[in-house]
C-alpha cells in the first residue's frame, strides 16, 4: 500500500516506506528516490549586537535552517570562521527578513551575525 504525502510547494510523492524515529517521521523513501522529512529542533532566538558574534553554533547533524529577523534593525550573517559584516553578504531586512538554507547554500558551520542596532532578535529554526 503506497502512502501519499503532499505539502505545497513540494509535489505529491508516492512513498514506498516511512521510517519512524521516536514517534516522529524521520525519513520517507519515495518510489523514484529518497525524500527526507527533516525533524525540527526546538525554536530558539539569538540577541544580535552591533559587533559580529556567533548567533548559532556549528552542528554537524544540521539538515536545515531558517533565520528570521524579528527586530526593527537590519541583521547581516556569515558562516564558519568569517565575521559578519553589516550590509554585506546575506542581509536580513527588519521585521521579517528571512533566510532559508537550501541545497545550494547548505552548511553545518556556525552562524555569525551583526545588527544595525543593539539587542536585535534573530529567530532560529534548525532541523536535524
Amino acid at each position: 500500500m503506497a502512502l501519499q504525502y503532499q505539502n505545497p510547494p513540494i509535489p505529491t510523492a508516492t512513498l514506498e516506506s516511512v521510517t519512524l524515529v521516536d514517534g516522529n517521521v524521520a525519513e520517507a523513501v519515495a518510489a523514484a528516490g529518497a525524500y527526507t522529512i527533516h525533524s525540527p529542533l526546538a525554536p530558539t532566538a539569538a540577541s544580535v549586537g552591533v559587533t559580529s558574534a556567533q548567533a548559532l553554533a556549528a552542528n554537524t547533524s544540521r539538515t536545515g535552517l531558517i533565520l528570521v529577523n524579528t527586530s526593527s534593525y537590519t541583521i547581516s550573517i556569515a558562516f564558519g570562521a568569517h565575521a559578519a559584516v553589516l550590509y554585506s553578504g546575506i542581509t536580513l531586512e527588519p521585521n521579517g527578513g528571512t533566510y532559508e538554507m537550501d541545497v545550494d547554500s547548505f552548511t553545518s558551520q556556525a552562524v555569525s551575525a551583526i545588527a544595525s542596532g543593539a539587542s536585535s532578535n534573530l529567530a532560529i529554526q534548525e532541523y536535524n
